[in-house]
C-alpha cells in the first residue's frame, strides 16, 4: 500500500509563495497551489502510470491548504 504525505514548502520561482507538496513513497506526484486568491488549485505532475489519491486523506489535505495557503497571503 501507497504511503502518502503532505509538505508545506514554498516557491522560489513565485516570490516564495506557500503551496503543499503531495508525495507518495516519497516521490513528488502533485500540489496544491493559489491559482488566485479565491482559488486552489490541484496539479498533478506527468506520469505515465494513474495516480490515485485516498480521498479522506485528500479532504484533510485540501482543508489544511486552504487555510495555511490562505493564510500565507494574509501576512504578506
Amino acid at each position: 500500500m501507497s504511503q502518502w504525505a503532505a509538505e508545506i514548502t514554498n516557491n522560489p520561482d513565485k516570490d516564495y509563495e506557500l503551496y503543499v507538496e503531495l508525495l507518495e513513497n516519497d516521490e513528488y506526484r502533485a500540489r496544491i497551489e493559489i491559482s488566485s486568491p479565491e482559488q486552489l488549485v490541484l496539479r498533478v505532475y506527468n506520469t505515465q502510470q494513474d495516480v490515485s489519491l485516498p480521498v479522506d486523506w485528500l479532504v484533510k489535505v485540501i482543508a489544511m491548504a486552504k487555510k495555511e495557503l490562505r493564510q500565507s497571503l494574509r501576512n504578506d
